[in-house]
């Protein structure tokens, strides 16, 4: 509050007095409201950190209850996922078990219907009442094709050495008979009727003419019906065609007859006879040529496809024969190489022990090493011995000896026994080849894990001595010779 000065000294000191308390007052209530702004602000800025306080803390609470949400749907998908692997190995299990079981109750099964049919009759009373009842009937005869006597006739000169002595009597026949014909291996409509008769029933042996042979019946001409022969011309006209594949370009079957006639091949023109031979007696059963030109129409057009199926199959088995034989013809280059290796590895062998290379010269009266378990794990050879017992090592001996150049036995015995616990055959080429892998090592079933690398060293100072005129250090790595042999002194 601003007062000028000549105003002022004209106020009492009373007046004075009260203005400067007025003023007073007026400044306190103005801090006294400063002050409660400040406390109000104070009190907003606490209540609106509280308040962002809160809301974070919602927030964490809202988060963790999602986390916890998302950590639940997890695991109750885990558990339907575990439930569903368990019912997948239940019903593998259930089929498994079942399985066995069916195998199971199969297995019973067959073995109850191989039981049942094991039991049978004895077959010497059978054969016995069968010999007694031919021996009583009078009438006894069967009913045979010529084709099938002649396919008999045929698989008894085919497997006659093998069924029969040579003073057989059947054998005597089959060399008296001549062999069978195609036209009988071809009439299927021709049947024989042949009486059995015994040979301690019968007081005398008609002529065999009357006996083998008595009725001879032609079953197209009892039956009646054509199919039989019709059959039978399809199945040589089949034939025919495939011999003689240009017949097919003909319009009518005797026209293919005769080009087949005409043929150069001996088998087409004879089989070429036999069907119209056959095409013959098909006439003179219907009257007229219809039914055989309507056969080689019907084969003509299911002919073709087969053909063509034919002349494919029999590409693809050229083509497998043509690799069949480069398959051998490699198989027998590589046992060319095969063999070619092992005699070179044979004489390489054999020149070690009597020829100088380099540094080193085959020590051939060297005997048998003998090496003690502590002495092997000390310089490196050994690097486990899983399968001994650490109180029996000691009582271990190892034996290296070498029959042979590029040949080493190694061979594990006790103190005092003559007889190897195990032993192991090694070749040099092997032990070089093994000491360029990450991890060379030689397991003896088991029982000791060698290093190769201090094996190699090992046996070049056992069997392998170093030429006094040769002054360059040993290599840590034993390998072959590379330098120019020249003969041992």
């Amino acid at each position: 509050m601003q007062i000028p000065a000549d105003e002022w000294r004209r106020f009492t000191h009373k007046q004075r007095r009260s203005l400067i308390n007025k003023e007073r007052r007026r400044r306190r209530r103005e801090r006294n409201a400063i002050v409660r702004e400040n406390e109000e602000r104070a009190v907003q800025a606490q209540l609106e950190s509280e308040a962002d306080y809160l809301d974070r803390l919602v927030e964490a609470e809202r988060l963790k209850a999602e986390e916890e949400r998302k950590e639940e749907a997890k695991r109750l998908l885990d558990h339907e996922a575990w439930l569903e692997r368990e019912r997948v190995a239940a019903e593998e299990y259930c089929r498994k078990r079942e399985h066995e079981e069916k195998r199971k109750r199969d297995k019973e099964e067959r073995e109850v219907f191989l039981a049942d049919l094991c039991e049978v009759e004895d077959f010497h009373e059978q054969l016995q009442l069968e010999e007694y009842i031919a021996l009583c009937r009078k009438d006894i005869h069967i009913n045979i094709a010529l084709s099938e006597i002649a396919l008999l006739h045929t698989l008894l000169l085919k497997y006659q050495k093998d069924i029969m002595p040579p003073s057989d009597e059947l054998c005597v026949v089959l060399r008296e008979l001549p062999a069978p014909s195609e036209l009988m291996m071809t009439s299927q409509q021709t049947i024989v009727r042949l009486e059995l008769i015994h040979s301690l029933a019968a007081t005398d042996i008609p002529n065999a003419d009357t006996s083998l042979l008595t009725v001879v019946e032609a079953t197209v001409g009892s039956s009646g019906d054509s199919s039989v022969i019709c059959r039978h011309c399809r199945h040589l006209l089949v034939r025919l065609l495939k011999m003689a594949p240009h017949c097919l370009h003909e319009a009518h079957v005797n026209s293919a007859l005769q080009t087949a006639l005409l043929c150069v091949h001996e088998d087409v023109r004879t089989q070429a006879d036999l069907t119209l031979q056959h095409f013959g007696t098909l006439h003179q059963f219907t009257g007229s040529d219809d039914q055989g030109q309507r056969l080689f129409e019907e084969v003509k057009m299911n002919f073709p496809p087969q053909y063509v199926l034919f002349q494919k199959l029999q590409l693809e088995l050229q083509s497998l024969k043509s690799i069949h034989e480069a398959l051998l013809a490699h198989a027998e280059y590589l046992q060319e190489q095969l063999d070619a290796y092992k005699e070179y590895l044979t004489a390489v062998r054999a020149k070690v022990g009597e020829l100088q290379a380099g540094p080193y010269i085959f020590k051939k009266a060297r005997g048998t090493s003998r090496f003690t378990h502590a002495q092997l794990e000390k310089e490196g050879v050994i690097l486990e011995s899983p399968g001994i017992p650490p109180q029996r090592r000691a009582s271990i001996q190892y034996l290296f000896s070498c029959p042979e150049p590029g040949i080493y036995i190694i061979a594990m015995h006790r103190k005092g026994s003559q007889k190897a616990i195990y032993e192991r055959t090694v070749h040099l080429e092997d032990l070089l080849e093994l000491q360029h892998l990450s991890d060379p090592i030689i397991e003896m079933e088991g029982f000791v894990v060698l290093n190769v690398r201090r094996t190699l060293i090992l046996l070049n100072r056992i069997f392998m001595r170093k030429d006094s005129g040769y002054h360059r250090p040993i290599s840590r790595h034993f390998s072959a010779p590379t330098l120019t042999v020249t003969k041992a002194t």
